[in-house]
């Protein structure tokens, strides 16, 4: 029995030294075992990530541990939704997470390939990245060594694709209370993150027009003009096919305004021009206090009126404007009820405030309504004769909506 035993030793001895890759392939198949694949979270300030539990303890560089960050070229920030594929000696697909990477550990000796197999409306794929292991487990691509990244004695090898964003262009306007453009403002173009994107200071009459991918942004407001209150910040989103939304409403641009300061109990009582213009097509009429709005409008097909009445520059009575994509239409009012239900749930954008009413109730500016009508139902006018022919041709009385100030008063 002593001499069998010593025979099975020196056997064993002997298998060992003769076919030492048996051992090694053991090894390696017990790392495998215990290791896992994992989405986590990406570096912080201090260059670490966290790693999911069960993740092999090894932490010489290489040694087939890999780190997979998907990143959008236009951001520079990680992009969700992407599926990525990896073939080779071990296969996955995943699912790219926002704030994550991808980890995958021990990956055995071997040629692999990772592939774009689909990625979020508005992007094109990237080209596919080939990567060796060789067989001490150092990863490369294209021949180079890959940068390290360490985290609580692990050290992987990162991998970054870079997805191509497709962009729009996006319109972005500042005005005040009266709908004019404003300059002397500085923006910004803010990421979810917190990140700046874009900056720049507006110019009065102006447009400033900005290339966006699809995804969540935040305009934001550094400075206001000499005597308004910074505007609060607009969150807005562009979709895959290039459309603009905001609350989940469509709009065709970004408008911000500035509201002017704090009013005290002596309101300047001087008039400024209310203009009209009516649209042939959408059946609208519009008003505005802004000669530059007006001139723009009369150079897209809208007809100018005349001045429709004059409002006080300022007074305790605001009226507010709306507007509504799918209508194409605008209305107006003073009561700050029917701005936030119109806002709120019937897809109406509220545009800030147009003018102010005369606290004085001096000319009173009579509201009209017409069933009939898409856009331009609602019909608003200072002449009697004319808001009591409407009522003879099938529109509603509404009662009043606003007053103005005497005509000489200006």
């Amino acid at each position: 029995m002593k001499k069998k035993g010593v025979w099975g030793i020196l056997i064993a001895y002997l298998f060992i030294l003769i076919c030492p890759s048996a051992v090694t392939a053991t090894q390696t198949m017990n790392a495998e075992a215990v290791s896992t694949e994992s989405s986590v979270m990406l570096p912080g300030t201090s260059g670490q990530f966290e790693v999911g539990e069960g993740t092999t303890d090894r932490n010489q560089l290489g040694y087939g541990n890999v780190i997979i960050f998907n990143y959008s070229d236009f951001t520079k920030e990680t992009l969700s939704g992407t599926i990525l594929e990896l073939s080779g000696e071990k296969n996955e697909t995943w699912t790219t997470l926002a704030g994550k990477a991808h980890v995958l550990t021990n990956l055995p000796e071997g040629t692999y390939t990772l592939t774009t197999k689909s990625v979020p409306d508005g992007y094109i794929a990237s080209d596919a990245i080939a990567f060796t292991v060789d067989e001490n487990g150092v990863v490369k691509a294209t021949g180079k060594d890959l940068n390290a990244i360490s985290s609580s004695g692990n050290e992987f090898c990162k991998i970054e694709v870079f997805q191509k964003a497709q962009t729009c262009q996006i319109d972005f306007i500042l005005v005040d209370s009266n709908n004019d453009s404003m300059g002397g403002a500085d923006l910004s173009i803010l990421l979810p993150s917190g990140k700046e994107l874009r900056n720049w200071q507006t110019a009065a009459g102006k447009l400033r027009r900005v290339d966006l991918a699809p995804g969540e942004y935040i305009l934001h407001e550094n400075s206001a003009p000499d005597g308004l209150k910074i505007a609060e910040d607009i969150t807005f989103t562009v979709d895959g096919t290039g459309k603009l939304f905001v609350d989940g409403v469509q709009v065709d641009r970004i408008q911000m305004v500035n509201e002017g300061t704090v009013r005290d109990n002596n309101p300047d009582e001087s008039a400024v021009a209310m203009y009209r213009l009516y649209h042939p097509h959408t059946k609208e009429h519009f008003y505005t206090s802004s000669k530059y709005e007006k001139d723009i409008l009369m150079g897209r097909g809208w007809k100018y009126e005349g001045v429709a009445w004059y409002a006080p520059t300022i007074s305790f009575t605001p009226v507010y404007r709306l507007y509504n994509p799918t209508l194409k239409d605008h209305h107006y009012t003073t009561d700050e009820h029917e701005r936030d239900v119109l806002s709120s749930k019937y897809g109406w954008i509220y545009e800030g405030i147009g003018w102010y009413s005369d606290d004085n109730k001096t000319v009173p500016l009579y509201r009209r309504y017409c069933p009939f009508l898409k856009s331009g139902s609602h019909h608003y006018t200072s002449g009697c004769e004319e808001a009591s022919h409407l009522l003879t041709v099938g529109w509603k009385d509404e009662g009043i909506a606003w007053y103005g100030l005497n005509p000489d008063k200006k």
